[in-house]
């Protein structure tokens, strides 16, 4: 297929990269302490790495005993004057050097994945299984592309979707991209997949995982059977990949791997004869992950609002990248003019007499012996809704937007 060419990095590419790494990796080496290793991961160490990616992960490696009950990003923080932190569930730090984007990431170097006190801390055992497993890591480059053109790639809680380990297993599982899209287009609505053979059967794995982790993709960790290594995967993004991967397989094309970005022009047409909310704006600067999960929230309230109101939404998503765009199709269908509210049970007498206080100018009514009243109909338009809704509170994520009503 024509994108491999995109895909796969160059020899010239390979070799500055890797010059880069060692430059970096040398730098470390002279800076920190004896005790700390410094040690390539990633998608660099396991050459799934696309071409143009240059964010490359570099661990430093506490000794366990010593460090274990210690903040070994604050230890990692003090040896170094200009670098940016990422907050997580352990900070880590990113190091530019021109084009290239070095994360540095503390870990505990433990000799069995059970001693993790971190999920990272697992990271560098993900790195030698799939080093010593994998044999096909341009299929994993080729699933990579397609799994982002399709906005089903990251694991991030706005995503929900699949991490690049997750697609190095299933590559390691399947051995070539399109005998997994054959595979994937007759998933079941769970699957489950043990390569190891941890466990006799999916029973049996899903009483030893934790249960908040399960998804419809039950993958078990080859390095953790305890850990489900593609729980970050929603249902909606996990039946997306196999109607994908569907229509994939019935015209295998390379425009499966082109990233498809929503505009204004390509929604009009797609909402027909109904309305259309189109929202688009600048995200504020922060962690990614942290942003994009409060966009999704305020996305999610719109959406929820809207369809409170009485309006009928047709369809509606979002997209997150250099733009945020959020967009709502609404049946243009008119609302009525009243609307009806609704009290407690007519045999609440105590409460029942508080909702008639209350609206006291319009007759209480009785249905199926709840009580409610005929009042007019506050907010006729979407966009009167609206401009309510995006107040400061949602509008703060914004550096600035716009929103449109076609």
């Amino acid at each position: 297929m024509k994108v491999m060419n995109e895909i796969i990095p160059s020899w010239w590419e390979r070799f500055v990269a890797n010059r880069r790494v060692r430059s970096v990796i040398n730098y470390l080496n002279k800076e920190l302490s004896p005790e700390l290793d410094v040690e390539l991961g990633g998608s660099f160490a396991k050459n799934t790495w696309l071409s143009g990616d240059h964010d490359i992960d570099v661990f430093i490696k506490f000794p366990y005993d010593k460090y274990k009950e210690k903040d070994i990003s604050g230890e990692l923080y003090s040896n170094f004057n200009k670098v940016t932190v990422v907050h997580g569930s352990r900070d880590y730090f990113q190091l530019r050097r021109g084009n290239y984007t070095f994360e540095l990431i503390p870990v505990l170097a433990v000799d069995d994945p059970k001693k993790a006190v971190n999920v990272t801390d697992m990271s560098p055992f993900h790195t030698v299984w799939i080093k010593k497993n994998l044999k096909n890591p341009d299929q994993v480059r080729l699933l990579k592309k397609f799994l982002k053109a399709n906005g089903l790639y990251g694991a991030e809680s706005f995503i929900k979707g699949f991490s690049g380990y997750t697609a190095e297993l299933l590559i390691t599982k399947y051995h070539f991209f399109f005998d997994l899209m054959k595979d994937a287009a007759n998933w079941p609505e769970r699957k489950y997949i043990d390569m190891e053979g941890h466990y006799t059967g999916a029973l049996e794995a899903m009483k030893s995982l934790n249960k908040d982790r399960l998804s419809s993709l039950i993958l078990v960790d080859p390095v953790n059977p305890e850990r489900n290594a593609a729980a970050a995967l929603s249902k909606e993004k996990y039946q997306k990949f196999i109607d994908t991967s569907k229509a994939f397989i019935r015209n295998p094309s390379d425009s499966f791997f082109k990233w498809r970005s929503i505009n204004l022009s390509i929604l009009n047409e797609k909402k027909q004869d109904n309305s259309l909310i189109y929202i688009e704006g600048i995200p504020v600067e922060g962690k990614r992950d942290v942003v994009g999960a409060k966009l999704l929230k305020t996305n999610e309230f719109l959406a929820r609002e809207i369809g409170s109101a009485g309006f009928n939404i047709v369809d509606y998503n979002w997209e997150f990248g250099d733009k945020v765009l959020l967009w709502y199709i609404i049946d243009s269908s008119p609302l009525s003019d009243t609307v009806k509210k609704y009290g407690p049970p007519i045999k609440d007498k105590t409460n029942l007499k508080k909702f008639m206080e209350r609206w006291e100018a319009f007759e209480v009514r009785e249905e199926n012996g709840r009580s409610y009243v005929v009042v007019p109909r506050e907010i006729k338009t979407v966009k009167e809704l609206v401009e309510q809704l995006v107040d400061e509170e949602h509008a703060k994520y914004f550096k600035t937007f716009s929103v449109r009503y076609t």
